[in-house]
């Protein structure tokens, strides 16, 4: 009874887990001397990290930020998507280096 009880409350924590899908305009970009993109999305409305050029896989983060740093120019909405193990929200992603790494930065052609 006991081990289901605790099988139970595991899978009750786990409920929660998957992606999310954060939609909007990014607002500004930076690259910091470490290394780190971090861009302000109007959906966190807060800066949040993407990558590391240093620590991530620097042709993948090097691509994010040049697309990421043209939707800043052009304006269209920008997609992100996360996978998050608990009740977060795109309004309560981590901030700067607390933020979790994104599966994919998608940029929404504005034409469709």
């Amino acid at each position: 009874m006991k081990y289901l009880l605790l099988l139970l409350s595991l899978g009750a924590s786990s409920a929660s887990a998957g992606y999310i899908y954060c939609t909007g305009k990014v607002e500004n970009i930076y690259i910091h001397q470490s290394g780190d993109i971090v861009i302000y999305g109007e959906w966190r409305k807060d800066f949040t990290k993407i990558c590391n050029t240093k620590n991530s896989d620097v042709v993948t983060c090097s691509l994010w930020a040049s697309s990421v740093t043209t939707a800043v120019k052009d304006n269209p909405d920008v997609k992100v998507q996360y996978f998050v193990s608990d009740d977060t929200t795109c309004a309560t992603l981590g901030t700067y280096q607390n933020a979790p790494d994104p599966g994919y930065v998608m940029i929404l052609n504005p034409v469709i």
